[in-house]
């Protein structure tokens, strides 16, 4: 969430940021870009709302998430001097945040940009539920992307500042203020495997029960749109941050609506759950998977909808 890790200026600076000691990113999906490259595609990536510009960041909140990959889409088509044009095809890709954010523009895509022609998404390991989150990210190695969703929220809603601000303690506006101007590497070498509860000087579930926190986190929740392009889902049953009940749910919201949706499920048995290894093993196992995935929808095969056949919870 920090400026200096924004995906643009990683890129920029050769895919590494390095400011010193503990403040430094290093850019691991830049493997797949270069993939993407040297298959023909044309790629344009977004820092999301906030990120990279020094203002507020909202990152990971549904709707200004799914406009900032939608607009970038539309204005890489509007750029001069290249192959494509207005009306291309276009298809969204991404894991964990950027799954989310792909899930959540291709399904606002209708009505947000209707002249895109959104022939499908890729979707990994979304965080399509957040009110089922925090337990999740509770004692984990990441469990400082908590911090990046309370400034998200607040950034978002302005509203829930305060009443977010009073129910921290001393460590909880320290955190908050930490993951707010931090790379993720950091984040993860300052908090890892650290519990939640500390933060909050009452229980954490209370609060994100109670409003305005409550409406916030149902707002975020993606499933209510139908998609009019094909959707894979693609996510591991054990992954410990993103968690599979919710991409299955997902798929369920979506087929009910009449979407084209694919679950895929990477069996991957559950491994050092609280380091997140089901979570970043799986995209790289399921990396070409997801390519080939969306190849075959830029050259118009069938797809092949799981939807009257979803795995039981």
């Amino acid at each position: 969430m920090g400026d200096q890790c924004a995906i643009s200026r990683l890129l920029s600076e050769g895919g590494m940021h390095y400011g010193g000691f503990l403040d430094f990113a290093f850019y691991f999906e830049s493997g797949f870009l270069a993939t993407l490259l040297d298959r023909g595609f044309a790629l344009v990536v977004t820092d999301y709302q906030g990120t990279g510009t020094y203002g507020p960041p909202t990152g990971g909140i549904r709707v200004p998430t799914a406009h900032a990959v939608i607009d970038s889409a539309r204005a890489a088509l509007r750029l001069p001097d290249t192959t494509l044009t207005p009306n291309g095809p276009v298809a969204f890709w991404g894991y964990g945040p950027g799954g989310t954010a792909a899930a959540a523009a291709v399904e606002m895509a209708p009505s947000y940009a209707p002249g895109l022609n959104v022939v499908g998404a890729w979707v990994g390991a979304p965080n399509a539920d957040y009110s089922i989150y925090a337990d999740d990210a509770d004692g984990s190695m990441l469990v400082g992307t908590m911090g990046y969703a309370l400034n998200a929220f607040i950034a978002a809603y302005p509203e829930a500042e305060q009443p977010i601000m009073d129910v921290l303690t001393p460590r909880g506006v320290d955190f908050l203020q930490k993951t707010r101007y931090n790379c993720i590497d950091e984040v993860i070498s300052k908090f890892m495997f650290r519990h939640l509860q500390p933060y909050f000087n009452r229980d954490y579930h209370d609060i994100l029960g109670s409003e305005p926190i409550k409406s916030a986190l149902a707002a975020q929740r993606i499933g209510s749109l139908k998609p009019n392009a094909p959707v894979q889902i693609d996510t591991n049953r054990s992954d410990p941050l993103f968690p599979w009940v919710a991409s299955r749910q997902l798929a369920a919201d979506w087929c009910a609506k009449g979407a084209d949706v694919e679950l895929w499920t990477n069996d991957q048995p559950a491994f050092l759950n609280k380091t997140a290894t089901n979570s970043m093993l799986t995209y790289f196992v399921e990396g070409e998977r997801g390519m080939q995935w969306i190849t075959d929808r830029f050259n118009g095969l069938p797809t092949t909808s799981n939807c009257r056949d979803l795995p039981p919870l």
